[in-house]
Parts: structure tokens; sequence; C-alpha cells
């Protein structure tokens, strides 16, 4: 704990048919091993989370816990939406965020998975906004040893 500010969960469900289990890995590991298939990630607030984990192996419904999508991924354009809370439109493609992507993207018609997490979408701006800026920094001092 740094601080006054609490780590958030690191651990997030995973919804596939009727079974739902807390995986023990980040979203963000979630995103790079689950490309290949479509999901839905939905935000939850703490108590939200902690009642889901107290639920997860009983037969309910999780339907009151899909009422905040943060991530839409499309396994056929490879890329996925971020729901962001006005209009404007974000992508995740290749682990980088960008504003716009070659093709229109389309809402899959159905998802393979469904996700849970606490991560909200600052936490996604700021988690890949400062792989970006590191990958931005790393790319111009090889660019400025290879100018010698």
């Amino acid at each position: 704990m740094l601080g006054n500010v609490k780590e958030k969960e690191q651990s997030v469900f995973r919804l596939k048919g009727n079974q739902c289990k807390k995986v023990n890995v980040s979203l963000y590991r979630i995103i790079s091993a689950f490309g290949f298939s479509n999901y839905v990630v939905y935000s939850l607030t703490t108590d939200e989370f902690l009642r889901l984990q107290s639920k997860a192996d009983d037969s309910i419904s999780y339907d009151e816990y899909n009422h905040t999508p943060l991530l839409i991924n499309n396994a056929k354009l490879k890329s996925a939406k971020v729901v962001t809370p006005n209009t404007e439109e974000i992508y995740l493609v290749n682990n980088e965020l960008v504003s716009q992507i070659c093709t229109e993207f389309v809402l899959p018609s159905n998802y393979d998975e469904i996700f849970y997490t606490v991560e909200d979408y600052e936490d996604i701006l700021e988690s890949f906004g400062a792989r970006n800026d590191i990958n931005r920094i790393i790319q111009h001092v090889r660019k400025k040893e290879t100018n010698k």
C-alpha cells in the first residue's frame, strides 16, 4: 500500500457457459491471453466483486453484474473496444490504445466468455498509457543510439 492508496484486487472472475470461477490473474494478462476469443469485460465496484465472490459457486443469474462494460473484444478484428464514459472512440490493438482502426468495429453476436474486474476506464488508460510512454522512451533511446 502506497500512502493512502489501496491496491485494487488483481484477480478476475471468468464466466464461461454457466460456470463462474475466480482466476488469480490480472485483467491485463487476460487481455493478452484471450485475444483469440470474443469476450466482454464488466467493471464492478469492490462491494459487487466481493458479493460475486461469495456467490460464484452457486447457480445464480449474473445479469445484475452486467451493467458497466469496460472492454469488448472482437477476435475476428483482433481488437477490443474500450467502452468510454463519453462518445470518444478508443480501441486496444496489440496492447496499444488507438483512436481508430482500419475497419468498422462490430460487436460480436455472442461472447465466448465474460470477465468481471474491479478495474475501470481510468485504470485502462493509465495502464496502457504508461506502457506506451515506456515504449516511446525505449524507441527514442534506441533511435539515438543508432544515429551515433
